[in-house]
């Protein structure tokens, strides 16, 4: 019997056969796949090179419903996919009696994307922010579809000709928060899994990882990890995710189809950030007590390479196309640059102060780093490996995510806000005011809602207007 994996989990045909929603899940999970391996293009850029809107192409990727086949071969065509299978995979979403096909094997490397050059942006000066105030969400409720008015951040953004702040205001967005979750206490990370719909919050509290299914909103399973964990990486092809425990310094690996643990993994001291490089079925873990970086083979369950990197690395991303890793070292203000096929670091950039998160923009080639201390973004040409601006944000950014779909990168800050930027003209547009103080942040590539890990023990759930 051929296995079908599905976004819930591993089924046989004869299961499949008697859940068309499952299939529905795993033509999902195909398209998200193979997206990801044409580059991981704009909706706009599809919908333009095939022709249909971009709400239908939208639909296609979301697959709430079954879309009409015309498109959705369109779509697969102009991504290099296999319309023959993909049909087949669609006919077999209309009728229980049409067997599934095969899972679709290894699908090629993402293409390198040309980078796209910025101008130099000098940063306009400002006196050190205050040390950040707790401020205290107790007794604030946050009503379902609320609509919160993104505003601009004025004074923020230099010119990059002058060095002055511009003049202009881009027209007040509308971001709706959607519900909050409640999870474990002191969630410190959150990622979403876009093909199981399926979000995941590491709870530093009380050693647990919280399972959130997006279509109920609410926690479906939890599981237990290590003590403290910080960080949460995961591929969804896999079905596997990565959770860093800060306290007893390893690595948790979660079979996410089943919500089960299947090994914990010794690494260096006080791991935070992790990434996962699907490619080499390596998890790139940052210790920040040893300065270094572990690579453990989430097959074997073993550490493969320790690489030295600067000190305190947090934050880390990885670059699949060009297979290199990112690392944010707060305590000597560089990023460095490991290249994940030699296990070595072949670059470093200075960045600033006290850098945290780390996220990639495959889109323009450009990295986007969060300083805490400095309320600041560096952006970073990966091209040239330098910084190509620095943009003031809230108060004490720390995560940081890109929708490459929207053009948007968002901040988590310490003030009760997500900063919004433009990952185009590099211009800060806008904050939503989240109401409660957020230290995480994640977005679904298929549907662009957001989600933040908060600090009074909920995820916000946030759908963000279309640019």
């Amino acid at each position: 019997m051929q296995p079908v994996t599905a976004g819930g989990g591993s089924l046989t045909d004869d299961d499949a056969l008697d859940d068309l929603d499952q299939r529905l899940t795993f033509l999902r999970s195909e398209l998200y796949r193979l997206r990801l391996a044409a580059g991981e293009p704009s909706l706009r850029s599809v919908a333009q090179k095939t022709g249909w809107s971009r709400a239908t192409v939208s639909r296609i990727f979301t697959c709430d419903a079954l879309p009409t086949w015309a498109p959705l071969e369109a779509v697969v065509t102009h991504l290099g996919g296999d319309a023959t299978r993909f049909r087949q995979l669609w006919m077999a979403c209309k009728s229980i009696d049409i067997p599934v096909p095969p899972v679709a094997p290894t699908l090629p490397a993402t293409p390198d994307v040309p980078p796209q050059q910025h101008p130099p942006v000098v940063p306009s000066q400002r006196p050190p922010r205050r040390n950040m105030v707790a401020l205290s969400a107790a007794g604030m409720a946050v009503v379902a579809t609320a609509l919160i008015a993104t505003f601009w951040m004025a004074g923020h953004h230099p010119d990059s000709a002058t060095g002055q702040p511009t003049s202009s205001r881009p027209a007040a967005t509308v971001a709706r928060i959607v519900t909050t979750i409640p999870v474990g206490k002191r969630p410190e990370a959150v990622a979403v899994d876009p093909t199981s719909r399926t979000i995941y919050t590491v709870n530093y509290g009380d050693g647990t990882v919280s399972v959130i299914d997006a279509r109920k909103q609410a926690v479906v399973a939890t599981i237990p990890v290590g003590s403290g964990p910080a960080g949460v990486a995961l591929d969804p092809a896999s079905h596997t995710a990565v959770v860093t425990n800060n306290r007893d310094d390893t690595a948790t690996i979660i079979d996410t189809a089943h919500n089960a643990v299947v090994a914990s993994v010794k690494v260096g001291t006080n791991p935070w950030g992790v990434a996962i490089d699907p490619t080499d079925r390596s998890a790139y873990v940052a210790n920040m007590w040893d300065y270094s970086v572990s690579v453990v083979n989430i097959d074997n369950h073993t550490v493969t390479a320790t690489i030295p990197v600067g000190k305190n690395p947090y934050g880390i991303a990885i670059d699949h196309a060009s297979h290199t890793a990112y690392v944010a070292n707060s305590s000597d203000g560089t990023v460095s640059v490991i290249d994940t096929l030699t296990r070595a670091v072949e670059a470093t950039i200075p960045v600033g102060n006290d850098p945290r998160g780390v996220a990639i923009d495959t889109a323009h080639h450009t990295a986007f780093v969060t300083h805490e201390a400095e309320g600041t973004v560096t952006v970073v040409d990966l091209a040239t490996r330098r910084p190509a601006a620095k943009l003031h944000v809230g108060n004490s950014p720390f995560g940081v995510t890109v929708d490459r779909g929207y053009h948007t990168a968002y901040t988590a800050n310490h003030d009760s806000s997500l900063t919004v930027i433009d990952t185009e003209t590099l211009v800060v547009t806008g904050a939503i005011q989240v109401g409660k103080e957020t230290f995480s942040v994640d977005v679904d590539p298929v549907t662009h809602t957001v989600y933040t890990a908060n600090d009074d023990n909920t995820v916000s759930v946030i759908a963000p207007s279309q640019p």
